[in-house]
This record gives structure tokens, C-alpha cells and sequence, in this order.
């Protein structure tokens, strides 16, 4: 709250209280035309002049409108509607809840990409190859006519991946990683039902927004030459890049290759 004293005249001008309050002059002079502000008037030259009451209104506004109020119910207000004034707090609480909420979505989504990039700087600068257990519960089955918003909503909390069947042209399905599997309303594409199953982590990459184009068989046919037989891949998406290889964007995945007994 801005506090009188002795170095401040009684009344300010318009250019004083811009300065201060950091409002510009013309939303000044459009609250006064709605009626929301009053200044007085120097008589001696007809200048606006904001006194303590002026400088209490200007409080008051700018409350409401960090509230998200809009320049009718500041006049209700003003006109000392107690039923109306409650109903607009209400209204500017529910609002700013939600706003609250759309930023802890957006915070944890960006989060969640964080962890997607730490991890694939991670994989670029270490060991080609590494045994590692998926971190991994469960990949359900995603067909590209889902509902848009139950997308969103895994996208928003989960992984989106691809998983490699072993075959002998490695066919693959897209999935989407979570938490939970027991759930009967979802058609598993895997379930991490054995945790004694070996697995090796790996870097693939894809063509962009192409999955079928992708440098998979060189890394089975690098663990095969290891003396590794390979069954399963599960690959979940970490984030697109240029490749120093053709300076071209490709996707890049998370992958594990389960190793079966020889």
C-alpha cells in the first residue's frame, strides 16, 4: 500500500502515480471514464490531482484485477452490491483455482520432458550397450483414432513407445507405457510379469515420425555377434534431434532388447 509522508505532496499527479503504481496513463483516465476512479481537479490549471481516496480506489482496482475482474464487476463493486461483489470473488476464486491447475499440469509436463532429455544425453554419452531392467510396469495398446483427450492425457503422465516383436521382420505395434497392470479395460501389448528376465538398454534411432525406418537390426545383429540372443523390444520416445549422420531429424527411443537363454 502506498503510505503518505512528507516527501510526497498531499495529491499526485497523473504522472506520479503511473510512475509508482507502474499503470500507464491511458488505463488511468479509462477508469475514471468508467466511473471506477476519482481524481480531482486542480483549479488553477484543470490538471487531474489523485488524493489519499483516489490512491485507495487505485488499491482497490488493481485487486481486482489481478482477481481477473472484469470492468463490470469493478463497477458493482464500487456501487457497494455486497451479493454481487461475493459472487465475483467466488467467480475470480474458481477461475484462478483452475489457471492453478493448468500450471501444476504444465510444471509436471515439463518435468516429465526433463527427464525424457536428461535421459537421452544419458544414453548418448555412456556405454553403447548396458544391462539394465525396463523401468517399465506395463505397455497397453494405442491405435492412432483413440479419443484425442485420453492422448493427451496419457502424453501428459506417461510415454509414448513402440514395441519390436520378435519375428523375422520384427513387425511392431505403438503402445503407451504406465503404472498399472491389472487393469481389465486395457489390451496389453506387454506386462512386466518376470523380473528375472535379463534385459540390454540401448540408443535407437528412427526416422522421424517413421518408426519401420530405423537402425534396429544393426544393434541385433551387433548383440548377436556377441553371442546374445535376442527376443523382444520395447522403446519408449525420449525426444527428436538432428543426427550428425545426415543432419537430418530423427527420433530417438529408450530401448531394451530381452536376452533369451542360448
Amino acid at each position: 500500500m502506498y503510505q503518505f509522508n512528507e516527501t510526497f505532496p498531499e495529491n499526485l499527479s497523473i504522472e506520479q502515480v503511473s510512475r509508482i503504481f507502474n499503470i500507464p496513463k491511458s488505463t488511468l483516465r479509462y477508469w475514471e471514464d468508467k466511473g471506477l476512479l476519482h481524481p480531482i481537479r486542480n483549479k488553477e490549471n484543470g490538471y487531474r490531482e489523485y488524493s489519499r481516496y483516489a490512491i485507495t480506489e487505485i488499491e482497490d482496482l488493481l485487486t481486482y484485477k489481478t482477481m481477473g475482474l472484469s470492468i463490470l464487476d469493478m463497477q458493482s463493486i464500487k456501487k457497494a452490491e455486497a451479493l454481487r461483489e461475493k459472487r465475483c470473488y467466488q467467480q475470480a476464486k474458481e477461475a484462478l483455482l483452475k489457471q492453478l491447475e493448468e500450471i501444476h499440469k504444465n510444471i509436471h509436463f515439463i518435468q516429465h520432458r526433463d527427464k525424457q532429455l536428461e535421459k537421452y544425453f544419458q544414453l548418448k554419452q555412456s556405454q553403447k550397450y548396458k544391462f539394465s531392467i525396463p523401468d517399465i510396469t506395463a505397455i497397453i495398446k494405442w491405435q492412432w483414432n483413440d479419443n484425442g483427450k485420453n492422448l493427451h492425457d496419457y502424453l501428459m503422465n506417461s510415454y509414448m513407445g513402440i514395441v519390436f516383436f520378435p519375428d523375422k521382420d520384427m513387425h511392431f505395434a505403438d503402445g503407451i507405457f504406465i503404472d498399472d497392470n491389472h487393469n481389465p479395460n486395457h489390451e496389453y501389448l506387454w506386462r512386466n510379469t518376470d523380473s528375472t528376465t535379463p534385459w540390454i538398454e540401448f540408443l535407437l534411432e528412427t526416422d522421424y515420425g517413421a518408426p519401420a525406418s530405423n537402425n534396429l537390426k544393426e544393434h541385433l545383429d551387433e548383440l548377436h555377434g556377441r553371442g546374445y540372443k535376442t527376443g523382444m523390444v520395447l522403446s519408449k520416445f525420449l525426444t527428436s534431434d538432428i543426427s550428425p549422420s545426415d543432419q537430418r531429424p530423427h527420433d530417438y527411443l529408450d530401448a531394451w532388447v530381452e536376452i533369451l537363454p542360448l
